[in-house]
């Protein structure tokens, strides 16, 4: 009975600990709105990618914004918390400036990502790109989102892990195996970054050279 107890309080302690890392202070805030992420004209489109677990994990988030910005492409990494935040700045500097949005996370990021675009299409604000890094369940797409890909990993492939539209949409959704990652890597995968920003650069604005 001791021992049981030990356990159960553990798990109490271990539980109460995420739901305090998900949201504290100790993730990063966002102290600019969108329209002044960069020199970039208003409108001109921002990429939101979104980190995972407790937000030390997805570094690959990081990577791929650093990579992105040297592309002249507006780009910024947070926490998968963060999302509410993001929705409401997204649709204001959308109805101001009609903005591109790009979403793009990481495991539980992936699943914030889809939150944002869940959110938006209450005001029916467009979502054209939404990148997916092998979330951590099965995703219902909204109608506002015109293409998504989702990369899914060895392990969530074999989950049955798909992105499927919700009722009233018909995005492009690709979802595709990349069999070769675990959850762990996925988001440093190299590969899956050229593929992305090749189809980030079609529906985003790039920034003029600095």
């Amino acid at each position: 009975m001791a021992g049981l107890f030990k356990r159960t309080a553990a798990a109490i302690a271990l539980a109460l600990l995420a739901t305090a890392l998900s949201g504290c202070a100790f993730l990063p805030a966002i102290v600019r709105p969108p329209a002044s992420l960069s020199l970039a004209p208003a409108g001109q489109g921002v990429v939101y990618l979104f980190r995972g677990g407790f937000n030390i994990f997805s570094t690959g988030m990081d990577e791929l914004a650093a990579k992105l910005r040297a592309a002249n492409v507006d780009a910024v990494s947070l926490g998968h918390s963060q999302w509410r935040q993001v929705a409401a700045e997204t649709r204001a500097d959308y109805a101001a400036n009609k903005t591109p949005i790009v979403l793009i996370g990481h495991s539980w990021g992936a699943l914030a990502a889809n939150l944002v675009a869940i959110e938006l299409n209450r005001t029916n604000t467009p979502v054209p790109l939404m990148i997916l890094y092998d979330p951590t369940e099965s995703v219902r797409i909204p109608p506002n989102v015109r293409h998504v890909i989702n990369f899914i990993s060895n392990e969530n492939y074999a989950n049955g892990f798909r992105a499927t539209a919700l009722p009233g949409g018909n995005p492009r959704i690709e979802n595709l195996p990349e069999l070769a990652y675990s959850h762990i890597n996925i988001d440093n995968a190299e590969p899956l970054y050229g593929q992305s920003i090749a189809a980030i650069t079609p529906v985003i604005n790039r920034q003029k050279p600095r």
